[in-house]
């Protein structure tokens, strides 16, 4: 993994669970977002696990390590940031794409730190969400891949 501040924009692992569906890890305090995140994901084919916070039970419960990790960093006591740190360091997760939604625009030093790939600005509306999801979710080789844009604005 490169230093702080050198990280490149990863593509999610090609390797998918049985069926090609890409897994997805949501972490968000709020119940509502939680279910509209993976009730909308699934529907389009992912499979998802979406918790509160990560905990030991919740990293037991991992067959497999996510494709992709959404993770909201308003999180009552900055227990979005743990989160990532602990992923972070767990095997096999160094590489693995965080997404952010977040009320507040993080900047680049923070996102360098945590290994953030991208964020998306709190309220969104569903649609734009998915879209910004989209480069991260095909099946395409990550060598080939578009890069998402960083810091989508899509407060309505």
């Amino acid at each position: 993994m490169k230093a702080s501040g050198e990280r490149a924009h990863m593509s999610p692992s090609y390797t998918r669970k049985a069926g090609g569906m890409p897994y997805i890890l949501i972490i968000d305090d709020d119940t509502n977002s939680k279910k509209l995140l993976s009730a909308n994901l699934e529907k389009r084919g992912h499979y998802t696990m979406a918790v509160s916070r990560l905990a030991n039970a919740v990293l037991e419960e991992m067959e497999e390590n996510p494709d992709l990790i959404l993770v909201s960093v308003n999180l009552p006591y900055r227990q979005g940031e743990a989160d990532i740190e602990r992923l972070r360091s767990l095997p096999g997760m160094a590489l693995t794409p965080i997404l952010v939604l977040s009320a507040d625009r993080p900047d680049r030093a923070w996102m360098a730190r945590w290994g953030v790939e991208s964020y998306l600005l709190k309220p969104f509306d569903i649609r734009r969400l998915l879209d910004w999801l989209q480069p991260w979710l095909q099946a395409v080789p990550p060598g080939e891949r578009p890069i998402p844009q960083t810091g989508v604005d899509s407060r309505v």
